[in-house]
């Protein structure tokens, strides 16, 4: 799990420009949650009181840069803005988000197994 702040969101129908900067530019898929109210230490049971909204997105990543940052033990998420929300759901009408299982398929094949 990848927490970053709402400035790292592409909102508004914004272009996104891939930086000069990086030869590397990764994709992967992800869950958003639109964050409503303030909390600290938050039981599972209570989480869906926290937030008010869901979508499924696309989170750009500079890989490059990324692994240059693992290797100098910092942080390497939260360009801004890299992560790009589809429509928001409401988070009421989507119950038992913290059940739900996700899975990331190409062809039918789990990234992890070889077809």
């Amino acid at each position: 799990m990848v927490l970053k702040g709402d400035s790292c969101l592409l909102n508004g129908r914004k272009p996104m420009f891939i930086p000069d900067w990086t030869r590397e530019l990764g994709v992967t898929d992800c869950i958003i949650l639109r964050v409503s109210r303030l909390g600290k230490e938050i039981a599972p049971r209570f989480a869906s009181r926290y937030y008010n909204a869901v979508a499924p997105g696309a989170d750009f990543i500079a890989m490059d840069i990324l692994r240059e940052a693992q290797q100098a033990g910092l942080p390497g998420h939260g360009q801004s803005p890299s992560t790009t929300p589809s429509r928001w759901v409401s988070g009421r009408s989507w119950t038992g988000i913290q059940t739900r299982r996700y899975s990331e398929t190409t062809n039918g094949c789990s990234p992890r197994t070889k077809p």
